[in-house]
């Protein structure tokens, strides 16, 4: 009877894990719609193609925001949301995530520190030529605590940071990898050709040494 009992029991540990994929996926389908919603609303925003109202608001709003980064706003959500729908998923400590954050925050921080001087962080003519209120509310921040080079040197790690997670690792060294995997493979098949070529011609050279012995015999 233990047989069917684990047999039933893989089943349903089987038909649990199919489920908490099934709702992973549906979880990241709905975040990449929602992203992908915000990058077109926000696109629109600032090329506002048609003269209404509303469009306008939403660029003056993301040049308020992020400055000289607005643009950063739909590029930022339509990546991750491509990212998401090729099952990526964008949780709550996933590292897409936080990659997401540090481009956000680092890179308005980053343009409002070299643009804007000190004591004019939140101006409000300093937003819209610098990183907006994100870029103003960071570097206000890291100046206080680290002062200037310390606050470069954060943003700078920040973004590089980010980068390397975003980067496909993988696809670039894993191809390469497959190459050197080809190669090792072919070196293989070389040697063991060459060490039963040389095994056969040391047979047909002792059957030689036999042939003769026996003639002299």
């Amino acid at each position: 009877m233990a047989a069917p009992k684990n047999k039933k029991t893989e089943q349903v540990k089987a038909q649990s894990s199919k489920d908490v994929t099934r709702r992973q996926q549906d979880h990241a389908l709905n975040w990449s719609m929602l992203f992908l919603a915000i990058a077109i609303i926000s696109l629109l925003g600032i090329t506002h193609p048609f003269d209404i109202e509303i469009f306008e608001n939403i660029n003056k709003g993301l040049k308020y925001l992020l400055g000289k980064c607005h643009i950063l706003c739909p590029i930022l959500f339509f990546f991750f949301s491509g990212r998401m729908l090729l099952g990526i998923a964008l949780g709550r400590l996933n590292a897409s995530f936080v990659s997401f954050l540090l481009i956000l925050f680092c890179l308005p921080g980053l343009v409002h520190h070299l643009r804007i001087e000190e004591h004019q962080e939140l101006v409000p003519w300093s937003l819209t030529h610098g990183g907006g209120f994100i870029g103003g509310i960071i570097t206000i921040a890291l100046r206080r605590a680290l002062g200037d080079d310390g606050t470069l040197a954060v943003l700078i790690v920040g973004l590089t940071i980010a980068f390397a997670i975003v980067f496909p690792w993988k696809m670039v060294f894993g191809s390469r990898k497959k190459k050197d995997d080809k190669y090792d493979a072919y070196l293989e098949q070389t040697r063991n050709l060459k060490k039963q070529y040389s095994q056969d011609n040391q047979k047909v050279d002792y059957k030689v040494r036999d042939a003769v012995i026996e003639d002299k015999h």
